[in-house]
């Protein structure tokens, strides 16, 4: 909320940093507070891929393992969209 200037009331663990006002300047704000607060080492890039306060916390407790949970879901879900993808494809063919 500091970082966003809007009210903790309006963050939930599961509001995506994008999606209410968070920006590239804000991010690498929000990434030395939480390194200097939870004396941990989170990249920006890494945050990126954290939008929320939820993956924040899994990768804090975690570290690198919750980034590779991550991947693999979008993997995951990227082979299903393309196989949806190749059956539509079919079906208008």
């Amino acid at each position: 909320s500091e970082v966003l200037e809007i009210e903790k009331e309006k963050i939930g663990v599961n509001s995506n940093f994008f999606e209410i006002g968070g920006h590239s300047l804000n991010i690498i704000k929000l990434n030395k507070l939480i390194n200097d607060h939870f004396k941990c080492k989170i990249s920006i890039a890494n945050m990126f891929m954290l939008p929320t306060i939820s993956t924040l916390a899994d990768f804090i407790i975690k570290g690198d393992q919750s980034i590779k949970e991550i991947a693999n879901n979008i993997d995951e879900a990227l082979i299903e969209a393309n196989e949806n993808l190749s059956l539509l494809d079919m079906l208008n063919n």
